[in-house]
């Protein structure tokens, strides 16, 4: 509010002496789903609370202000919305119960109880205990008469026969004293079933006082004393009525823009307009509070003459006070000034510098100041690093509506039709036939136990985070009552408080690109000579003895620490290419998770993942792929250099042509545009123009087109295939495409029969392949690898990313949105093909040298050929297995279920919702190295996080690393409630809600959020 208020001071749109109020945005149109949300405006109770609140800010000094104009802006609400059921009146007592609000006003309308005097209210006083020990000896006392009355015992004393100390009323102990006496205990002389002995059935006998407190005020007469109050003068509110005849008052009424008098008197106008009744209310109100006598006006004008006396004069002392500072300051620290002026002018002109070199600034979180990222001074990002297998659990889009937990002993495989799975398989296929380090470069892992990072958002510095981490090491805090540790590098973010174990070096870009700026040519031939160019150019690296190298280097040691070994080298020795390909896949890992929280697509109105749980972390894959490509520069850059001859027929230099002979090239059609388009983005310089990144994805778009279409024309028939081969010259973009591929595939041996079934991403069984059905299958092919060249073009150059309405407008919008095509061809019926664009004339040279390279190897291994070439490219979003509505199945069938590996019945059953497997929780009769079957089954299904259902209790349990909670229960009974540890034995049934929940929390890596108490496990789940 400091900074609201200064700035409506400086655009001259306030000027009153108060603090102005929040201009606070009355709602519009109201959803279906909230049609039932104004009754709660229209509430007896929410009336009787704010007359309540008003009554206090009239006559009490201690009501906070935010209190105050929350309550108006309620006020204003209830008076701009229509009531939707309007009750009956009912009689109210002249003196309204305290604490009971649905008694004190006679309707749920608004305009009728804002008119309601509320003459009094009566509450209950409780006495003291001196008082109340009093009247539990007096009530004793006269039931003891009347018990030996009753036996026939006269003038009887009862205070002799108690204990002297019973008399003394100083003592702390007489109730129980009382109560200790022999002639009054049951067992004694007198003891009689009349006789009240137990103490807290007296106390609690006696009444509390009744009191009653005047009140005689409405809300319409509080709304009114209350903006006196506010603007400290006398009947400062004029009737509606009044203020036409005032030209001061026009033209401000609605403004949103004022202090506590505005907003007050804005209300009581707007309550006039809208009820008759009421206007003339408040003008019988304001003519009650007018003075009565002229004297008495002149003693308020005397009394607020002589408080701005006051305020003048203190004002005057405050302007005095802070002249002699400032005299006092010139006069002793008149050096220590001059220095630090000179250092503000520096620090100014260094920040003009840096505007006009576009260098972006930070606010660190920790020491407040704003500064740039420098090699001397880094800034880094809060950064989370999880290990992640979401992306291979991803399963087959043919295989169905998902996986469902296995109730009966057939056999169950889900890990044989994931993405993890199939990519694995593929590369040890082609580890098997080609060379390792091509294969290594030909295609991305990180589908299991791949590094996802998540950010907050906010900044800090390099050193100001190392005294952050070494105050949380020397704070002694119990390991059990923390969940997070300092000594592994975790922390807590020191704004929002969110869980970090890392910090991203922002590394500003280079200031002397001035060969990668501005290309001034679009020609895509001149455009994969300069990419060939800066392939081969020694690209400008920080200074190795930098804090900001140094940084990074870190940064790259918590992202390799951050998964598991075994997920990190596929290589069979170790060599810079394995290095080179855990790099790239941290990047598409990054960019498939954020794709995937969209939905798996770029549709606006994807419904595939109702957003019941928001990601509230942010994507930094810009600044990561900065990190990323310093370090990818390990690589010799003569295979990219290759690639890329091979890819735009650019001739690349004499001595790496010689040293690729020698190699065994890996096919061009057999590797993934996708995983080429990062290399080439890592290995180029930082901060390329746009014009260069469009110029790689046309040349690869090329190659996925080809691909897809080799692909589909292994779904032809001979005739169908002959014919198409027919249509080669055909001016037709889609027949010559396909007609060409096929005229230089049919000589290889990847369309003869074979005995193994390979199930491709092309499920579309056409009776006759026409240019529609072939375009929309090459178009379902195509369509991931403008997602992702989409996602990096965001994040690389900021461009805004293009807003698609259905499923049908997505390839064009992508298509436009990389340059592809042109808006003005969106209207005409374009083809995939047509986008087409090459550096050179003769394109069908290109598609034959591409062919011949497969053709060459397919001759060779027709099995192996053509199962690699048939591979998949949709995949169905990831998903948690889909469970029965009765939880008794899940229980009768678990209970008794044996363990696969002890073949036991296990103490604490649980099945992991994942993948099905079933575990024994707890039990040391499974444990590997070191490490009980939970554990170790989370690292090998989730990369270290697991989701579990404990089958004795029906809760989740979740695994996250080296810690572990309970997230709660999926199944609930009747009436939405859980049932822990099955005590109850009430009938559990599913709640779709919770359990859509769960699996969100889960594909967007969120449970350090919303599982609230962490414990570590210590590997004995």
């Amino acid at each position: 509010m400091n900074r609201y208020n200064q700035y409506l001071q400086q655009e001259g749109k306030f000027s009153g002496t108060h603090t102005a109020w929040p201009p606070f945005r009355l709602p519009g149109a109201r959803l279906p789903t909230y049609w039932r949300l104004p009754n709660l405006l229209h509430c007896k109770t929410m009336h009787a609370l704010i007359f309540t609140i008003l009554y206090k800010a009239v006559h009490e000094p201690n009501v906070s202000e935010p209190i105050i104009y929350l309550c108006i802006f309620l006020l204003e609400m209830a008076v701009k919305t229509t009531c939707i059921v309007v009750q009956e009146q009912i009689t109210v007592a002249h003196k309204v119960p305290d604490l009971r609000y649905d008694a004190w006003f006679p309707s749920n309308s608004i305009f009728t109880n804002i008119q309601h005097t509320i003459r009094g209210v009566s509450t209950h006083k409780e006495i003291s205990e001196f008082d109340r020990e009093i009247a539990i000896l007096d009530k004793i006392e006269r039931s003891a008469q009347q018990f030996l009355a009753a036996h026939g015992v006269k003038d009887y004393d009862v205070a002799s026969a108690m204990p002297p100390s019973a008399a003394d009323d100083d003592s702390d102990n007489s109730l129980e004293e009382v109560c200790g006496s022999p002639n009054l205990r049951p067992d004694g002389p007198l003891a009689g079933p009349s006789v009240p002995m137990e103490m807290d059935h007296l106390r609690s006998s006696t009444p509390p006082v009744e009191e009653t407190v005047e009140v005689n005020e409405s809300i319409l007469s509080l709304l009114i004393k209350l903006h006196s109050k506010l603007s400290e003068k006398k009947c400062s509110y004029v009737p509606r009525s009044q203020q036409h005849a005032k030209s001061s008052m026009g033209g401000t009424e609605e403004s949103r823009i004022g202090d506590g008098p505005h907003f007050v008197g804005q209300l009581l106008n707007k309550i006039a307009a809208l009820s008759m009744t009421c206007a003339k209310s408040i003008e019988d109100i304001c003519e009650q509070m007018k003075p009565k006598t002229a004297a008495g006006s002149m003693s308020d004008m005397d009394k607020e003459e002589r408080k701005k006396k006051v305020r003048e004069r203190q004002k005057k002392l405050m302007e005095e006070f802070a002249g002699k500072q400032k005299k006092f300051l010139e006069q002793t620290m008149e050096y220590e000034e001059a220095t630090e002026a000179s250092k503000e002018n520096e620090q100014m002109e260094g920040q003009a510098d840096e505007e006009e070199g576009g260098v972006q600034e930070y606010d660190c979180v920790i020491c407040g100041q704003t500064t740039a990222s420098t090699e001397e001074r880094p800034v880094g990002m809060v950064t989370l690093l999880q290990a992640t297998s979401v992306l291979g659990h991803r399963t087959h889009c043919i295989t169905g509506d998902g996986r469902t937990l296995p109730l009966d002993e057939k056999p169950c495989f889900f890990h044989n039709n994931d993405c993890g799975t199939a990519m694995d398989i593929r590369l040890a296929s082609l580890q098997r036939h080609f060379d390792d380090k091509s294969c290594l470069l030909s295609m991305n892992i990180g589908w299991e136990g791949g590094v996802f990072v998540q950010t907050c958002g906010h900044h800090l510095h390099l050193d100001c985070l190392c005294s952050y981490i070494e105050s949380l090491k020397n704070e002694h805090v119990h390991e059990a009552h923390r969940s997070f540790e300092p000594d592994k590098g975790e922390y807590l973010c020191p704004l929002c408080r969110q869980l970090a174990n890392g910090v991203l070096p922002c590394r500003p870009l280079p200031r002397e690109e001035n060969f990668s700026v501005v290309p001034g040519y679009t020609d895509m031939h001149k455009l994969a000579k300069d990419v060939m160019d800066l392939l081969q150019r020694d690209n400008q690296q920080p200074n190795p003895s930098s804090e900001l190298y140094k940084s990074m280097t870190t940064m790259m040691q918590d992202l390799t620490n951050a998964t598991y070994p075994k997920y990190r080298n596929y290589s069979k020795v170790p060599c810079n290419e394995s290095i080179f390909l855990f790099l790239s896949s941290i990047a598409r890992t990054n960019l498939e998770l954020e794709l995937l929280q969209k939905g798996g697509s770029m549709c606006n109105r994807n419904l595939a993942l109702p957003p019941l749980s928001a990601p509230t972390r942010k994507m930094c894959t810009g600044a990561l792929m900065r990190v990323l490509g310093l370090h990818a520069k390990v690589m010799q850059p003569n295979h990219f250099i290759l690639l890329w001859s091979s890819v735009t027929r650019i001739p690349a230099s004499e001595d790496i042509t010689s040293v690729a002979l020698a190699e065994q090239p890996l096919p061009l059609l057999l590797q993934d545009p996708t995983t080429l388009l990062i290399h080439l983005v890592l290995m180029l310089p930082l901060g390329i123009n746009k014009a260069y990144y469009t110029c790689i994805v046309r040349s690869l778009y090329n190659v996925q087109v080809v691909q897809a279409l080799a692909i589909l024309s292994c779904d032809l028939t001979d005739s169908e295939r002959e014919a198409w081969r027919q249509k080669t010259s055909s001016h037709n973009p889609v027949e010559q495409a396909l007609g060409e591929v096929i005229s230089h595939l049919i000589y290889s041996c990847l369309y003869e029969a074979s005995d193994e079934t390979v199930e491709t991403s092309v499920t579309l069984t056409h009776a006759i392949w026409t240019e529609q059905s072939v375009e929309s299958s090459t178009r379902v092919m195509i369509l991931p690898y403008l997602r992702t060249a989409a996602m990096l073009l965001c994040h690389l150059y900021g461009d805004e990313l293009p807003g698609v309405k259905n499923a049908e407008e997505e390839f064009v919008c992508l298509a436009v949105y990389l340059g592809l095509c042109t808006q003005s061809s969106v209207d005409v019926d374009v083809s995939c093909m047509s986008m087409m664009q090459w550096t050179y004339n003769k394109p069908p040279y290109t598609i034959r040298n591409w062919c011949h390279q497969f053709n060459s190897f397919v001759n060779k291994n027709p099995s192996a050929g053509k199962s690699l070439m048939l591979r998949r490219f949709a995949w169905c979003l990831p998903a948690l297995l889909r469970l029965p509505n009765e939880y008794d199945k899940i229980f009768t069938y678990y209970r008794t279920k044996q363990c696969y590996k002890c073949s036991s019945v296990p103490k604490e059953p649980a099945v992991c919702l994942i993948c099905g497997m079933f575990v024994c929780m707890r039990d040391k009769c499974c444990k590997q190295q070191s490490a009980m079957e939970c554990v170790q089954h989370s690292v090998d299904c989730g990369a270290g996080t697991g989701v579990f259902l404990a089958i004795n209790s029906s809760l989740v349990i979740v695994i996250s690393g080296a810690r572990a909670g309970i997230w709660g229960s999926v199944y609930l009974d009747s009436f939405g409630e859980e049932d822990r540890d099955l005590r109850r034995g009430k009938p559990l049934y599913l709640s779709d809600v919770r359990y859509r929940l769960l699996e969100q929390q889960w594909i967007n890596h969120s449970f350090d959020r919303t599982v609230k108490k962490w414990i570590w496990h210590r590997d004995n789940l």
